[in-house]
């Protein structure tokens, strides 16, 4: 009589269930002057890019709905719509509002020898269930010092440049703060949006 050995063996399939990124619109805001204007452009793609990076799916209202981003100090403080509102019209989870509170030089020397920008930029995520705020930090920032003939020579250029350092200083302490919180739609803290 013979006698069969029988090996039996279990392959497990594990599936790993990731969620789906947290869809969110930017709003970039210009809170304090018009001589900012070209670069809010700038603003808004570093930005949409570091929170990409961070895993969120980024939604530019201007695209989705035809409004024009906020380029004038008068903006509004929170979009148009409510942030329940834009959740509903572009399908969001929530809406980050981008605004840039403050964007002054300041002159150094008499007379003037150079000058050094300062930039204060907010973001805030507001959930799109509750209309309440999840989260949100601010950032102040100074440039290096700038000849008279470098703002002279080309201003725009090193406005854009210096914003675009600001946002991505700003986008990194958001996100920090971003990574700390459990957000989900439907356990958002209540606020009153204004």
């Amino acid at each position: 009589m013979k006698s069969f050995i029988f090996t039996i063996s279990a392959v497990f399939l594990v599936a790993v269930v990731t969620a789906a990124p947290r869809k969110v619109a930017l709003v970039v805001q210009n809170h304090c002057s018009g001589n900012i204007q070209p670069p809010m452009t700038a603003l808004a793609d570093t930005l949409t890019a570091n929170l990409t990076e961070s895993g969120l799916s980024v939604v530019n209202p201007a695209n989705q709905i035809g409004t024009t981003q906020n380029t004038t100090s008068s903006g509004e403080k929170m979009p148009a719509a409510s942030a329940k509102e834009l959740g509903n019209i572009l399908g969001v989870d929530g809406v980050i509002t981008a605004s840039v509170q403050e964007f002054t030089s300041e002159s150094i020397g008499v007379p003037v020898v150079a000058y050094k920008l300062k930039t204060r930029i907010t973001l805030t995520l507001f959930d799109c269930v509750s209309g309440g705020s999840v989260c949100g930090t601010g950032t102040q920032s100074y440039s290096k010092n700038y000849t008279v003939a470098q703002v002279k020579g080309d201003n725009a250029t090193l406005y854009e440049g210096f914003l675009h350092a600001s946002a991505e200083k700003c986008a990194a302490k958001f996100l920090s703060r971003y990574a700390k919180t459990d957000w989900t739609p439907s356990t958002a803290r209540m606020l009153k949006v204004f």
